[in-house]
C-alpha cells in the first residue's frame, strides 16, 4: 500500500544558545525515498536568546511512501549571523546529499549500521547515527567549513538529526519524535554549550470526510457534557480504521476501533435506545466499499458491536438522525437515514419497534 505523508520540523526548544546573546537559526531539512524526487527546504529563522520556537519551521510536504519503501530524513540547524546565499546554498546541498544517500542504501536494503556508513562515507565522517542527534558526527564537518561559519561571530551547528522509517512503520504509528541535541563548548566570549530539543513529526495526508464530532450526554455535573469524535486514520490490517475518541473533563481519550474496513468516515449520533437510567445509545452509519454498515455502542457497557448493512448500493457516506415517528407510542423515535447510491438519494428508515431498516426511495 502505497500513502503520502507531510513531514515537518514543528518546534525547537532553545535550552542554553550557542551564542552570548542571541543564536541566530537556519533550518534545512531534506527527505528522500529511493527512486522517487528528493524534497528539501531551507529556512532562516531569526535571532533567538532562547525558549521554544513553536510554530512550525518547516515543511516536506505531499510525500508518497509505500510499506516497503524506506523514507530517510534529515535536518541541521546551525546559529549563523548572517544568512548568505552561498551558506544556505551549501546547507541544503548538505541535506539532500544525507538523504539521498540513505535513501540509496536504504533502497539496497542495508541495515541502519549501513546506511549511516553509507552516508558517513559520502559526507567525510564517521558512520551516521540513525534514530537521534548525530550532532557530535557532524562537528568535525561543519570545523572544516568555517569559509563559511565565521568562528568570531560564534557561528556554528546546534542540531542534527538523520531519521529513517518505514511506509509500514508510518501507516501503523505515526512518527512525532522530539530530538535532545546537547552540543560542544562554545569558544570563548560566546554562551553556553548549546542544547536545543526538536520536535519533528510524519504526518498522513487525511482522507476526504475525516472525522465527525459531536457533544453527549455524558459528563459529571456541573461539568458540561463529553465531546465524542469519530476519526477515519491511516492504520490497520486494511489500511484504514474508525476510531473512538472521547473528551472527557478537557483530556482526549483515544477510544476503541470501531470499524477495520471503513473507507469514510461516519455518521454518528446519541439516540434514546437503550436500558433506563442509562445514557442512550451511540448510532453509526460507517461507509465500507459500496456498504452502508449500523454499529451501535451499547452505553450501559460501553461496547461497540456490528449490525446490519443498510445499504450494499452506497457511493457515498451517509446522513444519520433520529426523528419522532413512532412505530408504537411508547417506543423511541424512528432511526432515518439518507444514503447516496449513485445518482439517487435515498432515504432509509428503521422502524423502532422493529430490527431491521425498511426502505423508502424518493426519486430525485
Amino acid at each position: 500500500m502505497t500513502l503520502r505523508f507531510n513531514f515537518s520540523v514543528d518546534a525547537i526548544d532553545i535550552l542554553h544558545a550557542r551564542a552570548l546573546i542571541n543564536d541566530t537559526i537556519h533550518l534545512s531539512a531534506s527527505l528522500a525515498v529511493a527512486n522517487r524526487p528528493t524534497i528539501s527546504a531551507t529556512r532562516s529563522l531569526g535571532k533567538h536568546a532562547g525558549g521554544l520556537i513553536n510554530a512550525t519551521a518547516i515543511r516536506l510536504q505531499d510525500i508518497e511512501i509505500g510499506d516497503d519503501e524506506t523514507a530517510i530524513f534529515s535536518y541541521l540547524i546551525v546559529n549563523k549571523h548572517d544568512g548568505d546565499s552561498a551558506f544556505l546554498t551549501w546547507l541544503v546541498n548538505l541535506a539532500k546529499l544525507i538523504t539521498e544517500t540513505g535513501a540509496k542504501a536504504a533502497g539496497q536494503k542495508k541495515s541502519l549500521a549501513g546506511i549511516g556508513a553509507a552516508i558517513g562515507a559520502a559526507i567525510g565522517t564517521a558512520a551516521v547515527p540513525l534514530g537521534g542527534s548525530a550532532l557530535s558526527i557532524f562537528l568535525p564537518l561543519f570545523a572544516k567549513a568555517f569559509v563559511i561559519l565565521a568562528p568570531g561571530y560564534c557561528d556554528g551547528p546546534v542540531a542534527a538529526a538523520v531519521h529513517s522509517i518505514s511506509g509500514a512503520e508510518l501507516r501503523q504509528a505515526f512518527a512525532q519524535k522530539t530530538d535532545d541535541h546537547l552540543g560542544t563548548e562554545s569558544p570563548v566570549g560566546c554562551g553556553h554549550t548549546s542544547h536545543y530539543r526538536v520536535q519533528w513529526s510524519a504526518n498522513p495526508i487525511l482522507l476526504g470526510n475525516g472525522g465527525r464530532l459531536m457533544q453527549s450526554l455524558y459528563g459529571m455535573p456541573p461539568s458540561p457534557d463529553s465531546l465524542e469524535a469519530v476519526v477515519l486514520e491511516i492504520g490497520g490490517p486494511n489500511g484504514k480504521q474508525l476510531v473512538h475518541y472521547s473528551r472527557r473533563s478537557d483530556v482526549w481519550i483515544r477510544g476503541p476501533v470501531i470499524s477495520t474496513t471503513a473507507t469514510a468516515s461516519a455518521s454518528v449520533i446519541q439516540s434514546s435506545y437503550g436500558p433506563p437510567k442509562h445514557a442512550g445509545n451511540f448510532e453509526l452509519l460507517a461507509l465500507e466499499g459500496t456498504n452502508v454498515v449500523h454499529y451501535v455502542r451499547d452505553n450501559a457497557t460501553g461496547t461497540w458491536a456490528r449490525g446490519p448493512v443498510v445499504s450494499a448500493k452506497a457511493t457515498g457516506p451517509p446522513s444519520l438522525i433520529q426523528g419522532t415517528y413512532q412505530g408504537v407510542s411508547s417506543a423511541p423515535g424512528n432511526l432515518e437515514a439518507v444514503i447516496l447510491e449513485g445518482t439517487e438519494l435515498v432515504h432509509y428508515w428503521r422502524d423502532d419497534s422493529a430490527s431491521s431498516y425498511c426502505r423508502i426511495r424518493w426519486w430525485r
